[in-house]
């Protein structure tokens, strides 16, 4: 019979211990992932729609027509 303090069990235990931290780096990271997928679907999302409304919301305006924009003065 092998006692509890061979290489073998040691190794094992070893391994057990190293497994959370490992869930957790991984964890994290993923996370970071997801969140920069989010962040970057949002952008493309409302790039998207500006492009839409530009496209099918147009007026009706000539080259050398007067225009004015109003909006707030920051």
């Amino acid at each position: 019979m092998q006692s509890a303090s061979t290489p073998d069990s040691r190794d094992a235990t070893l391994c057990c211990r190293m497994l959370p931290p490992c869930y957790i780096v991984i964890a994290v990271l993923g996370s970071l992932v997801l969140l920069h997928l989010l962040f970057e679907l949002h952008y493309f999302t409302r790039s998207l729609l500006t492009v839409v409304i530009g496209l099918f919301c147009k007026k009706n305006r000539h080259i050398l027509d007067t225009l004015s924009v109003k909006g707030r003065g920051y």
